[in-house]
């Protein structure tokens, strides 16, 4: 008995009525989905974002570029969906209140300032001297 070769059918299709267009943004949800959004006002869910949790957060180690890495201090790791068991909201379009303290950095910035300006003058003063020494040798 021989194999034919056949042509592929269709047997059901079904649409949604929503013609295809393109994508115009991306929103972020409270538990963590992003949604990609279509200029003809639909949206699907297009990933999840995950949560990791630790037993003891303060015992991560500090990475470059306010990273964190895992180690033994920090006990176990969980993984969470956003605003389920111990994991927080997702806070999405929002800015966030730099950790620097300003009051600190200004005062770091006086001390600086008063530092160079001291230094600028023992070296003025020095240089007096040295004038002052060459001028009565001569």
């Amino acid at each position: 008995m021989s194999h034919a070769a056949r042509a592929t059918q269709f047997t059901t299709a079904t649409a949604n009525g929503a013609a295809a267009d393109a994508l115009t943004g991306v929103e972020i949800s409270k538990d963590g989905r992003i949604a990609a959004l279509y200029g003809n006002e639909l949206g699907r869910d297009i990933y999840q974002i995950a949560l990791a949790n630790f037993i003891n957060a303060e015992g991560l180690d500090d990475g470059p570029a306010s990273t964190f890495s895992l180690n033994t201090a920090a006990g176990a790791l969980t993984v969470e969906i956003p605003q389920t068991g111990r994991a927080g909201a997702i806070e999405s379009a929002v800015l966030e209140i730099s950790t620097v303290d300003i009051g600190q950095e200004f005062s770091t910035l006086i001390e600086t300032q008063r530092a160079y300006s001291a230094n600028t003058r023992v070296i003025t003063v020095a240089d007096e001297l040295w004038r002052t020494l060459t001028q009565t040798a001569a």
